[in-house]
């Protein structure tokens, strides 16, 4: 298969775990201790990401000195930050009703496809680790977000056409990190790779795992989602390979 289809195909997969939750929160609504177990689940797949494999395979590649990987680090956390002040921003205007819930999660896929993009150019089983990885992710954030738009006086039946729509931010992401790095020198892939560990690594621990804390789900239940997110990318990790 050609390898620029097969990066679209995988870049699909986060914006169908969004559209996996946002799906459940039209139709039904799940108790909050799930969302917030999933949520366990998929930070603890998010820190597995970082340190078996893309730390470990940025480590491998080329002789690059530990400072830059330590900068592209760094910068990686910061655009982390600037995307949640900027998803925050459009959350808190009111005035533009759905389209603030739906733009807020565009932003958030089309990031997702820029690290399948950018896993992809370095090796198609890595890409699709992080695409999997993400629809666990993506569901509990699709809940959320219909959630939201619900409690905010909307119908979410009455909007399936932009939420049908989201998967174009993360095919869009796809096509620009793969397109960036698929002919790079061994060096910038290290570079990038560490770069989106920090992407990862900062919004999970700010922002994922107080999120799923948030509904007090019992301890026991996210401390095993958490076991089970890693354990799941240690398996995924030796399969793929």
């Amino acid at each position: 298969m050609n390898g620029f289809l097969q990066v679209m195909l995988i870049a699909a997969l986060p914006a169908a775990g969004n559209l996996l939750g946002s799906g459940l929160a039209v139709w039904m609504k799940p108790a909050k201790h799930t969302v917030g177990i999933s949520l366990h689940a998929a930070a603890g797949i998010a820190i597995g990401i970082v340190a078996v494999e893309l730390m470990p395979r940025a480590m491998e590649l080329g002789d690059t000195a530990a400072y830059i990987l330590v900068i592209a680090f760094l910068v990686g956390a910061l655009v982390s930050i600037l995307l949640a002040s900027l998803i925050n921003k459009i959350n808190s205007d009111e005035k533009s009703g759905p389209w603030r819930v739906l733009g807020a999660v565009g932003i958030d896929l089309f990031s997702d496809g820029i690290m399948i993009g950018i896993g992809s150019s370095v090796s198609t089983g890595l890409g699709l680790i992080l695409g999997v990885s993400q629809v666990v992710g993506n569901v509990p954030g699709g809940f959320a977000s219909i959630s939201n738009l619900r409690g905010s006086g909307y119908d979410g039946k009455k909007h399936i056409i932009p939420i049908l729509l989201l998967p174009v931010p993360a095919l869009l992401g796809a096509v620009v990190g793969f397109m960036l790095l698929r002919d790079a020198a061994e060096t910038s892939q290290a570079i990038a790779l560490v770069f989106v560990a920090g992407l990862l690594l900062l919004p999970t621990l700010e922002d994922t795992l107080p999120e799923g804390d948030a509904p007090t789900p019992p301890r026991k239940w996210t401390g095993i989602a958490v076991a089970a997110g890693f354990a799941f990318i240690l398996i995924a990790s030796d399969f793929a390979k």
